[in-house]
C-alpha cells in the first residue's frame, strides 16, 4: 500500500489554470477562444500563462478573465475572486499596470538595504581612518624666519612662520596660539653672538613639531671721531 501521493505543483495562479484547462476539455483553441471574445490571440495565451506583464493593464486582465469565464460557462465570480486572492497574495501592481512578484520586490529591498549599509559602514571607516589618522599626526610647522645661520644686526627679531589654524605655539619658551589661518608670528630678544630659536607646535593630543634655527646678532658698532 503505498502511503505516499505525490502532488504536481502549479508554477501558474489557479486562477488561470481554470481557463485554460477547461478550454482544453471543451476542446476550444486559443484561435475559437480569440474569435468568438474579440481578444487578441496572443492576449489569450499570456493570459493562461499568467503573463501578465504582457497584458494591456488590470482593467483589461479582469475583462478578460470574465468574458473568457462566461464563455466557458465557468463560476466566474469564484474565478476573479481567486484572481484578486493570487494578485495580492503575490504580485504587486506598479504604476506601468505590469505585475511583479513581491518575492522579487522583497530582494531588491533587501539588497538596496544591504548596499545602503555597506555604504555606511565604508563611510564610517574611512572618516574614522582620517580622523584618528589626523590625531596621532604631527602638526604642520612651516618656519619663515629667520633661516638658518642667519645674521641679524638688530637684538629684536620677529620670528614667524605658518601652522595649523588654532594651535598652541612656543617660542623660546614663550606661548602664543595661531590664527584662523594657521599663521603665527612673535617678537625675540636676541642676544649678542649666536643665539638658538627653537620654535614648537603642539596638538590637543600631546603631538607636536618642533623646528630649531641658529641665527648670529652682530651688534652695530657706533662711529667714534676724535676732534684735533
Amino acid at each position: 500500500m503505498n502511503l505516499f501521493s505525490s502532488k504536481i505543483l502549479q508554477n501558474k495562479p489557479s486562477a488561470v489554470n481554470a481557463l485554460k484547462e477547461n478550454r482544453i476539455k471543451q476542446d476550444f483553441s486559443i484561435a475559437i477562444i480569440a474569435r468568438r471574445l474579440s481578444i487578441s490571440p496572443k492576449f489569450i495565451e499570456s493570459l493562461e500563462n499568467a503573463k501578465y506583464n504582457r497584458l494591456p493593464g488590470e482593467v483589461y486582465i479582469k475583462n478578460f478573465i470574465k468574458k473568457y469565464s462566461d464563455f466557458l460557462k465557468l463560476n466566474t465570480a469564484e474565478i476573479l475572486a481567486q484572481y484578486e486572492e493570487e494578485r495580492a497574495n503575490g504580485f504587486k501592481k506598479p504604476e506601468n499596470n505590469q505585475f511583479i512578484p513581491v518575492c522579487k520586490i522583497k530582494s531588491s529591498a533587501l539588497m538596496l538595504r544591504k548596499i545602503i549599509v555597506a555604504s555606511l559602514v565604508l563611510f564610517l571607516i574611512t572618516y574614522l581612518s582620517l580622523e584618528v589618522g589626523g590625531i596621532y599626526k604631527a602638526p604642520k610647522l612651516i618656519l619663515e624666519s629667520p633661516t638658518e645661520g642667519q645674521v641679524i644686526l638688530d637684538s629684536n627679531l620677529l620670528v614667524k612662520g605658518l601652522t595649523n589654524p588654532e594651535m598652541k605655539v612656543q617660542i623660546n619658551g614663550v606661548e602664543t596660539v595661531s590664527d584662523g589661518e594657521g599663521n603665527f608670528s612673535e617678537n625675540v630678544i636676541l642676544n649678542a653672538g649666536n643665539n638658538q630659536i627653537i620654535v614648537t607646535v603642539i596638538k590637543k593630543h600631546g603631538r607636536s613639531q618642533t623646528v630649531t634655527r641658529n641665527v648670529v646678532y652682530r651688534e652695530k658698532k657706533e662711529n667714534v671721531s676724535f676732534n684735533n
